[in-house]
C-alpha cells in the first residue's frame, strides 16, 4: 500500500499501517505537521468497514469537534460525539470523544467498552501535562486487555520507555514507529532590530543583551525593552515582499493576539475584491440569527476579516474561532494572531509561523519555551505539496531572550522527554475502591507510568552506585586506619547535612554556660558527627581532597535511593482511604451511598457530594444552584481580578451554607495535610445566576468585560457537571427534577454546543 485517499504514504505511515494490520497497538511518533492523523484516519475507516467499534480520544473538544465534522461528512450515522458538553449518537461505532470521558466510562460504564477494538490517543504527549496527565494515564491504566491502542504524538525522545510500559501493563507487544522526517523542511530565522532576517544558524552574530542599570524602575526597563524590541509592522512588510505570508503568528497573551491583529489592520489589506467578497458571505452564513454583530470584539473581527487578518483565542465566542479556522483553511486570512492552544491538533498549516516571543507565563512563572512546545507550534510552518520550505521567524530582543536560550529552543535533538505526572484525586480512590481486592489495587498503583520511570531511574542509580564504590574503594586508604568504607562514606554524608561549623557554634554555645550545667547540656547537644573517627583525623582534609567528586556523586546517589520507594502511590491511597472512610465515603473498601454519589463525580467530588448530602441543593432556586455549581468550579485567571463583576449581598446569603461546607472540607483535608479542595469563587455568581434567569450574553459581557469564551466554557462546566449529578443522582427524585430543569435553563442560544459542530 503506498497511496491512501489520493496521497503517497510516507515510510513512517506505511510502517504504522503494516502493524495495524496485524493488530498490534502502535505509537506513532512524528515531527507536527507529518501527516500522523492520516494514519488514525485509515484505523477509523477500516474498523468501520469491518464493524468494529472504535473510540478517538483527545485533549481538547476542538480536535473532537473538527474530526467529528470531518467524519459525519464522510460516514454519516455511524459517527458520534462525547464531549461532557455534547452528547450525539453515543452508541455509534466510530466514537469521538475528550480522553476525560473516555476514563470516565471506563469507572462509570465499563460495559460500554467491550466491543471496542481500538482507541486512539491522539496528541498522547499530553501525558506530561500536570492537568491532565494522570486522565491519560488511567485511560490507559483501566482499558480492558482485549482493546489495542494506537498512540500519535510529536516527536519525543522517549516513546519507547513510553511503549514498554504499556507493554508491562497489558501483556501485548507496542510497536514504536519513529520519524524525524519533515516533508516541508523548517527554516528558522531570527528578525531584528536591523529589520533584517538572520538564519538561526548566525545567532552569534547577534548582539548580547546588556545588563540594565542598577536602580531603574520597572517603567524605565519597560521603555528600555520595548526600544530594543524590532517592529512587527516592518516584519509583516517583509513577510509580504517575500510572498511568506499567511502566517501564523503566536502570540502568548489573549489580548495582545487582539492589539496586534488591530494594528496590523490599520497598516495591511492583503485581500482581493473576489476575496472580500467570499469573506463577506461567509461571515454573514456563519452568523445569521446570533444576534451578536453589536458585541465589541465580533465588530471588530468582522471590520478585520475582509482585510484577511483575525485574533483566535480561548477567550472569543467558540462560534467566531469556528468562523476564523474555516476562513484560514480555506487560504482567506492572510495574518492570524493567535495563542498557542490553535497549534493542538488541529491540521491548519501555513507558509510562516512567528513568535512574538520566545517567553511565555505557564501559571507560575515566565519562561522560555520549551523545545518540544516550540516545534509543535513551529512545525504549522509549510504546506505540504504547496510549500518547498516553511518559514519559523522569531522577533529577537536581545532583552527578552538570550542567543544561548534560543540555541536550546531550537536544538530538536533535546526535546524534553515525557514525564508522568500521575497523581491520585479522590475519584480515583473511590473507583478503585470498587476493585474490592486490597492486592489488586495496589497491584495497579505500582503499575502507573510514573513508577515505571521511577523504578528504571532507580536500577540505573544502583548500577552507577555500585560501580562508584568499586572505583572508589581502590582509591581509599586510611592513612590513620581507625576508618573503615562505608564508615568513611557516612561520615561525609552526614558532613553535608551537619556541617563542621554546626559543630563549632555548639560547642562555644556549650562554653557560655555555666559550669554546673555544661557535662548534662553538652550530651543534650551533642553533634551527630561526634563518634566518627574522622571528626578528629589531621588527614581528614587531604583525605576528602583527594576523593571529593566521587565521594559526593556516591553520597548524592545514596540520597537518590532513600528518598525512592516501590510503594509511592500506595502509600498516597491508604491515607485518601482512611481520610474518605471518616469522610463517611467507605467502610473498609466498600462504597457508602456518599461513596457511590461522589465516585460518579469527576473533578469536584467532595464538594459536590457533601453540599448534595447536606440537602442545600434542594432548598436552592434553579438559578442560585447553578451560581453555586459555577462557583466551585471557575478558577479565575488573573486579569479577573481587575474586573468590575457583580455580587449581590442577598445571593451571597443564600450560598453562604454552601461556602461553610467548602470551608470544612479544607479544613478537614488540612489536617491530614491535604490541599486539594479550592475554595469557592463567588465573583462569578451572579453572572451565572443571571444567565439562568434569562439575561442574554450581550448583557452580562457588556457590565462586566468578562471573556464572552470563558463564560461559555464555564457554563458548559456547569452543565457537565449536572448530567454528572444527574447521574448519580438516581433514587434522589427531587434533585434530579431540578438539575434537569437547571440544564433547561443555561445550555441556550451561544451555549448550545451543536453550534460548534455545524449541525
Amino acid at each position: 500500500m503506498t497511496t491512501y485517499k489520493g496521497f503517497r504514504l510516507d515510510p513512517f505511515q506505511e510502517e504504522s499501517i503494516e502493524k495495524l494490520k496485524q493488530h498490534h497497538s502502535v505509537i506513532v511518533s512524528a515531527p507536527t505537521g507529518s501527516g500522523k492523523t492520516l494514519v488514525a484516519e485509515y484505523l477509523i475507516e477500516k474498523s468501520l468497514e469491518s464493524g468494529q467499534r472504535i473510540f478517538y480520544t483527545a485533549p481538547i473538544k476542538a480536535l473532537n469537534n473538527q474530526k467529528f465534522r470531518q467524519f459525519k461528512k464522510l460516514y454519516g450515522d455511524r459517527v458520534g460525539i462525547m464531549t461532557g458538553d455534547v452528547v450525539i449518537n453515543p452508541d455509534a461505532p466510530a466514537l469521538m470523544m475528550t480522553t476525560e470521558v473516555y476514563r470516565n466510562i471506563l469507572f462509570d460504564d465499563p460495559e460500554r467498552v467491550q466491543d471496542v477494538g481500538y482507541l486512539i490517543l491522539d496528541e498522547v504527549h499530553f501525558l506530561d501535562d500536570v492537568e491532565r496527565g494522570t486522565v491519560w494515564e488511567e485511560s490507559i491504566i483501566f482499558s480492558p486487555q482485549h482493546i489495542r491502542f494506537l498512540a500519535l504524538s510529536a516527536t519525543v525522545p522517549n516513546a519507547k520507555e513510553l511503549a514498554a510500559w504499556i507493554t508491562s501493563i497489558k501483556k501485548q507487544p507496542v510497536i514504536v514507529v519513529q520519524s524525524n522526517h519533515r516533508p516541508v523542511p523548517l527554516k528558522h530565522l531570527l528578525f531584528t532590530k536591523k529589520n533584517i532576517l538572520v538564519p538561526a544558524e548566525d545567532l552569534s552574530s547577534l548582539p548580547e543583551a546588556k545588563p540594565p542599570p542598577r536602580n531603574r524602575s520597572a517603567s524605565e526597563r519597560s521603555r528600555r525593552r520595548k526600544a530594543s524590541e524590532p517592529s512587527l509592522v516592518n516584519l509583516v512588510d517583509i513577510l509580504k515582499e517575500k510572498s511568506y505570508l499567511p502566517g501564523l503568528f503566536f502570540v502568548f497573551s489573549r489580548k495582545m493576539t487582539e492589539i496586534l491583529a488591530t494594528m496590523i489592520g490599520r497598516e495591511f489589506d492583503f485581500t482581493t475584491g473576489e476575496e472580500k467578497e467570499e469573506i463577506n458571505r461567509a461571515v454573514d452564513e456563519l452568523l445569521a440569527g446570533l444576534g451578536i454583530r453589536n458585541m465589541a470584539k465580533v465588530k471588530e473581527l468582522i471590520r478585520l476579516l475582509p482585510k484577511g487578518i483575525a485574533f483566535h483565542n480561548a477567550g472569543m465566542l467558540p462560534v467566531l474561532k469556528i468562523m476564523v479556522e474555516d476562513l484560514f483553511e480555506r487560504k482567506l486570512v492572510k495574518a492570524l494572531f493567535a495563542t498557542e492552544t490553535f497549534a493542538v491538533g488541529i491540521n491548519m498549516p501555513a507558509r510562516s509561523v512567528i513568535f512574538k516571543s520566545l517567553k511565555k507565563f505557564d501559571g507560575r512563572s515566565l519562561r522560555t519555551l520549551h523545545s518540544r512546545e516550540y516545534f509543535q507550534m513551529a512545525g504549522r510552518a509549510g504546506r505540504r505539496g504547496i510549500d518547498s520550505f516553511g518559514h519559523a521567524v522569531t522577533l529577537f530582543c536581545p532583552d527578552d531572550v538570550s542567543a544561548p536560550e534560543i540555541a536550546e529552543v531550537l536544538d530538536e535533538e533535546g526535546t524534553e522527554p515525557l514525564r508522568s505526572q500521575f497523581d491520585l484525586s479522590y475519584n480515583s480512590v473511590l473507583n478503585l475502591a470498587r476493585l474490592g481486592d486490597s492486592k489488586r489495587i495496589e497491584d495497579v498503583l505500582c503499575h502507573n507510568f510514573y513508577q515505571f520511570q521511577l523504578d528504571r531511574t532507580a536500577k540505573k542509580w544502583k548500577k552507577k552506585l555500585k560501580r562508584l564504590k568499586n572505583k572508589a574503594r581502590e582509591r581509599f586508604s586510611c592513612r590513620s586506619g581507625e576508618a573503615a568504607f562505608e564508615e568513611y562514606i557516612s561520615f561525609h554524608a552526614d558532613l553535608r547535612r551537619f556541617p563542621l561549623p554546626y559543630e563549632k557554634r555548639m560547642k562555644r554555645k556549650i562554653g557560655r554556660r555555666r559550669k554546673g550545667r555544661r557535662r548534662s547540656e553538652k550530651h543534650q547537644m551533642r553533634s551527630p558527627l561526634a563518634g566518627y573517627p574522622c571528626l578528629e583525623c589531621p588527614f581528614s582534609g587531604r583525605c576528602l581532597k583527594r576523593m571529593k567528586w566521587i565521594v559526593n556523586e556516591i553520597i548524592a546517589l545514596q540520597e537518590s535511593l532513600n528518598g525512592y520507594s516501590e510503594r509511592h502511590h500506595v502509600r498516597e491511597f491508604w491515607k485518601k482511604v482512611d481520610f474518605l472512610q471518616k469522610m463517611g465515603y467507605l467502610e473498609g473498601l466498600k462504597l457508602t451511598d456518599r461513596g457511590a454519589f461522589a465516585s460518579r463525580i469527576h473533578g469536584y467530588e467532595l464538594q459536590v457530594t457533601e453540599i448534595a448530602m447536606a440537602g442545600i441543593f434542594e432548598k436552592l432556586s434553579e438559578p442560585e444552584l447553578v451560581a453555586c455549581l459555577a462557583c466551585i468550579i471557575h478558577e479565575p485567571r488573573g486579569v479577573e481580578r481587575l474586573l468590575r463583576l457583580p455580587r449581590s449581598a442577598g445571593l451571597r446569603e443564600r450560598l453562604e451554607p454552601a461556602f461553610a461546607v467548602i470551608r470544612h472540607i479544607r479544613k478537614l483535608e488540612r489536617k491530614r495535610g491535604f490541599n486539594t479542595v479550592a475554595p469557592m469563587e463567588t465573583s462569578v455568581a451572579r453572572l451565572s445566576y443571571d444567565w439562568a434567569t434569562g439575561t442574554g450574553l450581550a448583557g452580562i459581557i457588556k457590565t462586566t468585560g468578562f471573556c464572552e469564551g470563558d463564560f461559555i466554557r464555564l457554563t458548559r462546566l456547569v452543565v457537565d457537571v449536572l448530567r454528572q449529578i444527574k447521574s448519580a443522582s438516581r433514587g434522589y427524585g427531587t434533585l434530579l427534577e431540578k438539575v434537569n430543569r437547571c440544564m433547561i435553563r443555561i445550555n441556550r442560544e451561544l451555549v448550545r454546543p451543536d453550534l460548534e459542530l455545524g449541525l
